[in-house]
């Protein structure tokens, strides 16, 4: 499937590249997360579960902060 396809060809990669490649993957799917997070939170009635993803979109932000980060490092 496509997932193992992304895989595959990440770890095809070596130093830099491999580098470049897993931060680019690992940006994408922590973005692909907030979305999801805040849809949820948005669209979920019970507080509980709500509360629940709210608290979890500052990890994943601080999480996609840092990736960001090492990219823009890899970028010099």
């Amino acid at each position: 499937d496509s997932q193992n396809q992304l895989i595959n060809s990440i770890c095809a990669k070596t130093g830099k590249d491999f580098d470049v490649a897993f931060t680019s993957q690992l940006i994408a799917a922590h973005k692909d997360a907030i979305q999801l997070y805040e849809n949820a939170a948005k669209n979920e009635n019970d507080s509980e579960i709500r509360n629940y993803f709210i608290s979890g979109l500052s990890t994943i932000r601080g999480h996609l902060d840092r990736a960001m980060d090492e990219s823009d490092k890899l970028k010099k």
